[in-house]
């Protein structure tokens, strides 16, 4: 969901780190994400829920990505719901919080060891991509091709399958487009990103299913 949605490469995942403290009232439980305490710049997730029009939504921070470091962070974004796909990366992430014991402060995508515990460095097994392809497509002779990769590769296909451009699909993955003087005083904005990847499964108005061949 992370490298999909997110446009994650191995250092946008393995570096991401969550504050957090779980609200208890009466037998409910909930998170309540928190702001990184020390370094404004450190690599985080958090769900914000402010009372906009798309709130609640995942907003993460990269620091140790391509195109993206402390001096130019970059930030991705997932919106509640898309309804077309089943995926609520919002109720994902929240319930596994509540169900994992993730501590506060800690990386998010740790691996874990054995049966109990986990590890507390990087994690940076994204062959796990192949792994999980193989699983389900036990008869497939392609799974070498497979990779974290194609999480980026296929949400850059369906956004322009859509009809968006090399700009936008550039802002959502944080790939770089060489710029025109007039595109330095834009980006796209976010509220414009969490309703695109909240309509992907959808056509766009005017397209039918044969854009899809």
């Amino acid at each position: 969901m992370f490298c999909t949605l997110g446009c994650l490469r191995v250092n946008g995942t393995c570096f991401l780190r969550v504050f957090f403290r779980v609200i208890t009232v009466g037998s409910r439980a909930s998170i309540q994400f928190i702001s990184p305490p020390t370094d404004k710049y450190c690599p985080h997730v958090v769900v914000v829920r402010n009372g906009e029009e798309q709130s609640p939504y995942v907003r993460g921070q990269l620091v140790f990505d391509k195109n993206a470091d402390a001096r130019k962070p970059r930030r991705f974004y997932m919106p509640n719901e898309i309804p077309a796909t089943g995926i609520r990366p919002v109720e994902v992430l929240e319930e596994y919080l509540l169900a994992e014991p993730v501590d506060t402060g800690a990386l998010l995508f740790v691996a874990p060891k054995g049966i109990s515990g986990w590890y507390t460095g990087p994690y940076r097994g994204h062959g796990a991509f192949k792994k999980a392809y193989a699983r389900a497509f036990p008869d497939a002779i392609d799974v070498r091709r497979y990779g974290s990769g194609s999480a980026r590769k296929s949400l850059g296909q369906w956004l322009w399958t859509h009809g968006w451009g090399h700009r936008v699909i550039s802002d959502i993955g944080g790939g770089y487009t060489p710029k025109v003087a007039m595109d330095l005083y834009f980006t796209t904005h976010r509220a414009t990103i969490l309703h695109i990847l909240s309509q992907l499964g959808r056509l766009a108005p005017g397209m039918t299913g044969d854009h899809w061949n």
